[in-house]
């Protein structure tokens, strides 16, 4: 049998989300529920179903403990997967930047960058700059599909690309891979690159 890969992404801005990725070509997102609101209103119909869900061990979070995907699967199901080391980012900073001379229209570019020192098995590994650029031209109303979709995503990356150029950040792995590549999702495709960008 092929080795089986499974990836776990958390990031602190997240929130409570878990980003896995299975065998580069499958990703799930899970979330903990926050159960002060559930028990709060327990008549809601939507609710009621989540708490019986909860209450038959789905999450172990109404009680003191939080029990996270990836917990779950470190603890339970961990002999299905190939062992993965721990990456730990730590002492990470989120700045946004705008950058004059950018636009093809005149104005500014923004783009969104965030830091973090990587550590495996407490030994400094290496620094991480995630980038992503903020693209103002797109009403959030009007969400870009198909063909238009790709069109942003590698105006970005080659957005990305310049103002690396401009600012000569140190070489490294730059990664923009997607799980699939006609049905871009951001959160999977940020793990799908965290993954790239971390293979030490």
């Amino acid at each position: 049998m092929a080795n089986r890969y499974l990836y776990t992404l958390q990031l602190s801005y997240l929130n409570n989300q878990t980003i896995s990725i299975i065998n580069n070509s499958k990703s799930v997102i899970t979330r903990i529920p926050n159960t002060n609101g559930l028990l709060a209103d327990p008549t809601d119909r939507d609710n009621l179903a989540l708490l019986q869900h909860i209450k038959n061990g789905c999450s172990s979070n109404i009680s003191s403990t939080t029990e996270t995907f990836e917990q779950l699967v470190t603890s339970k199901l961990a002999s299905l997967w190939t062992v993965k080391q721990t990456i730990k980012g730590e002492g990470g900073y989120g700045y946004v930047v705008s950058v004059p001379g950018l636009k093809d229209k005149g104005g500014d570019e923004k783009f969104k960058l965030r830091t973090s020192n990587c550590f495996l098995h407490g030994l400094f590994k290496g620094f991480l700059i995630e980038i992503e650029h903020l693209d103002d031209d797109i009403d959030q109303d009007d969400v870009p599909e198909g063909n238009n979709l790709i069109v942003k995503f590698t105006n970005s990356i080659n957005k990305i690309k310049s103002l690396i150029d401009l600012y000569k950040f140190p070489e490294g792995n730059l990664c923009f891979n997607v799980l699939n590549e006609t049905k871009l999702d951001y959160l999977s495709d940020l793990c799908q690159q965290y993954c790239d960008a971390l293979q030490f």
